[in-house]
């Protein structure tokens, strides 16, 4: 079903409905008139909702990147198939984040699992050492790699790309073909800690991979998640809105958006800070000359809190209630 959505004069800004405050999410996307507004559902919670339809998405044909109307998340719509995400990933990901790995791990990952490790021991409520660990989507494996170098334990970590498999496990990670939520040998409320560093962007259905890891922690287990912040599109999709940066995202989270989820899927949020650094090296905001050098920023900015309006990325610590 579709329909159009007059603006009250020139434009309008949606009203964000239904959100606390610690969880309503900073917009300034505004909404043109006479936009084509449709039924859709939401990432953040798997209900339907009507949505804007922005534009079209420059990776996948037939898409369109919409906006919610109540929550201003916006996300593509309709998914890609699983054959699209394939192909898009098997031709175009490694290229686009330049991730060779006969080069080893690039800089800016090994200097971002070191940043995160921080800030999931700064704020993990716990004395010993979590004895279950798991990441889901590990790309290097640099996160696992760091746990268990400062934790001495065992990480088992998860990535659909048989390449980055092979690497993680030449590197002593144990690593496996395949997602945490269809591993039938990990049993319901078993695990201590899950790790997710920049994948929940390019997840499908995120609102229903987050509850699916929610049923494989123990009460009170702790979820670790690092996101983009790229909410309003496209401005954070580097200097050419039509060649972006990244490849293969289906949702753009803006700040209040993933703790919205967490919430609705029985998580409490232990703390969630915003970061400017360290990003990809195709990160550069439209009109900037210089793309981003993550070898030129100082490393304590790594684990610094950003004081922009309009930070790079959210790290955050939930606990399952």
């Amino acid at each position: 079903m579709r329909r159009i959505l007059p603006a009250r004069g020139r434009t309008c800004f949606c009203t964000v409905r239904r959100w606390s405050s610690k969880h309503r999410p900073l917009s300034t996307q505004p909404l043109e008139d006479h936009l084509d507004v449709i039924s859709s559902t939401s990432p953040l919670s798997n209900t339907r909702n009507e949505a804007v339809v922005i534009r079209s998405h420059p990776q996948f044909r037939n898409a369109k990147i919409v906006e919610c109307v109540d929550s201003k998340v916006q996300y593509v719509d309709p998914c890609p198939s699983e054959a699209e995400l394939a192909k898009i990933y098997d031709e175009d990901y490694n290229a686009a984040f330049g991730r060779d790995f006969g080069a080893g791990v690039p800089e800016f990952v090994s200097r971002r699992a070191d940043a995160q490790l921080a800030f999931v021991e700064q704020n993990l409520d716990k004395v010993e050492v979590p004895g279950a660990v798991v990441e889901v989507g590990a790309g290097w494996g640099a996160l696992s790699k760091a746990v268990q170098e400062k934790w001495g334990i065992k990480v088992q970590c998860y990535e659909l790309d048989s390449d980055a498999v092979a690497f993680a496990r030449k590197r002593g990670v144990d690593a496996k073909i395949g997602t945490l939520e269809n591993d039938d040998e990990v049993p319901p409320a078993s695990l201590d800690l899950i790790l997710s560093s920049m994948m929940l962007e390019h997840v499908p259905r995120p609102f229903e991979a987050v509850v699916a890891w929610r049923r494989k922690l123990k009460v009170g287990g702790a979820l670790f998640v690092e996101i983009p912040l790229e909410n309003p599109c496209p401005n954070w999709w580097g200097a050419d809105p039509e060649r972006p940066y990244w490849v293969g995202h289906l949702t753009f989270f803006g700040r209040g958006h993933l703790e919205a989820l967490l919430d609705n899927a029985g998580f409490d949020v232990v703390n969630a800070t915003c970061h400017d650094h360290p990003v990809s090296p195709g990160y550069v905001m439209p009109g900037d000359s210089i793309p981003y050098d993550v070898s030129k920023v100082p490393l304590h900015y790594d684990t610094k809190p950003s004081d922009s309006q309009f930070p790079k990325l959210l790290r955050l610590l939930a606990t399952k209630r």
